[in-house]
């Protein structure tokens, strides 16, 4: 017997003969006329497949959009539907970020890895980084093992954790850092176990970065990534978060990159942490503009699935934009273990946010191309203008990409 596949959401305009069918899993989308999708869910419902090889137009068509939407799964043999999630569950990370430290030497004002309690600040130990590793490889061997933190730089063990690392996985070892503390010694370890580094600059010049970061960070962090590349390190990624400070200097820091021949990253401000404290401060919102050509997708993050961030305490969140979420906490991997990444019990536990759920999105005929991070939507809908003004730009662009060709 067929049925939809539960990783297929439908998306339907007032006054509008078509829906959009979106698989929020591998982002194919497909847009049908209304009235012919809806026949064809009363067929597989009744499970009267044979009315498909009747004569007549309605019927063709009535087939070809049947073996359409078999062709993409999104419609399946519901005696397959337990293989999907087993697919799911086996499925290895892209990503794991591994929190070795929540000491930082910076106090950044957009910075959602905070407390202001120096009690709370949790390092990892070498064998616990040990203990952790093992059960990351074991069950989901990620592609990337990223080491972040905090400032990760600053933990007392950072060489021999990194050591461990590269002789004991295979796959690509990055370093997220704010790179101010670079001396020789790490400089070394770096060139010998890391493959990639992800550095935070948040601003396209010396006063933008400043604004944020505090003084004197530009200036390290230029002079850090020259002598990284002078030593032939090639594989450097730069981040700059749009703030009010940043907003439109997207090119300028496009440019800064190209000079320094690293790769730009440029990230959306979510107000949590000590972001939360200065919003009014860094909240933007990008005047973004779509146009007919643009490559549309299911803009659906997939925290958890692709990716898993281990604090340096030993909890575990889906994604690290998640750690102003007590409910998203998924347990303890020295407690839990393996049992903490059951796909089935994440996506439970994320469904909430999703925007076919999301109290304030869940009518709108375009939700499912403009939430692309469930932190950044949240974060903006408690503030009541930022979240108007941003769903007026991303609803009438999308409207018209989607809806009107």
């Amino acid at each position: 017997m067929y049925k939809l596949n539960k990783d297929v959401k439908i998306l339907s305009k007032k006054n509008n003969n078509k829906i959009l069918l979106c698989n929020i899993e591998n982002n194919v989308i497909l847009k049908t006329n209304k009235l012919y999708y809806e026949k064809l869910m009363e067929i597989l419902k009744e499970n009267e497949l044979d009315l498909l090889e009747q004569e007549g137009k309605v019927y063709k068509n009535l087939k070809k959009l049947f073996n359409s939407l078999l062709d993409v799964k999104f419609i399946i043999d519901s005696n397959n539907e337990l293989d999907l999630l087993e697919n799911k569950n086996t499925k290895n990370f892209d990503v794991a970020y591994i929190s070795v430290t929540d000491k930082c030497n910076l106090k950044c004002k957009h910075c959602i890895v905070f407390t202001s309690d120096d009690n709370e600040l949790s390092e990892m130990s070498l064998e616990e980084f040990k203990e952790v590793l093992n059960i990351l490889l074991l069950e989901k061997n990620p592609r990337e093992i990223n080491i972040t933190g905090g400032e990760p730089l600053l933990n007392k063990n950072i060489v021999d954790i990194l050591e461990y690392l590269r002789e004991n996985y295979s796959g690509v070892i990055s370093l997220s850092t704010n790179a101010t503390l670079l001396d020789e010694i790490k400089l070394n370890m770096v060139l010998k176990n890391v493959d990639l580094v992800s550095i935070s600059l948040d601003g396209y010049n010396k006063e933008s970065c400043e604004n944020v970061r505090g003084k004197g960070v530009f200036d390290k962090v230029i002079n850090n990534i020259e002598i990284l590349k002078e030593k032939g390190f090639e594989k450097i990624s730069l981040s700059m978060t749009n703030t009010n400070y940043t907003i439109g200097n997207e090119d300028k820091f496009n440019k800064l990159c190209e000079k320094l021949d690293v790769k730009p990253i440029i990230r959306n401000f979510t107000a949590y942490g000590r972001g939360k404290d200065n919003r009014d401060e860094l909240l933007t919102i990008s005047e973004k503009i779509y146009d007919s050509d643009i490559s549309l997708k299911c803009r659906l993050c997939k925290p958890g699935i692709r990716e898993t961030f281990i604090c340096a305490n030993g909890d575990v969140y889906p994604c690290g934009s998640f750690l102003s979420y007590n409910d998203l906490c998924l347990g303890n991997i020295f407690k839990d273990g393996k049992n903490i990444f059951d796909i089935n019990f994440i996506d439970n536990l994320i469904e909430k946010y999703r925007p076919w759920n999301n109290q304030k999105c869940k009518d709108c005929e375009v939700n499912l191309f403009c939430h692309s991070c469930i932190a950044y939507i949240n974060s903006l809908q408690e503030d009541e203008k930022s979240f108007e003004k941003f769903c007026k730009i991303e609803k009438e662009a999308l409207n018209k990409v989607l809806w009107e060709n």
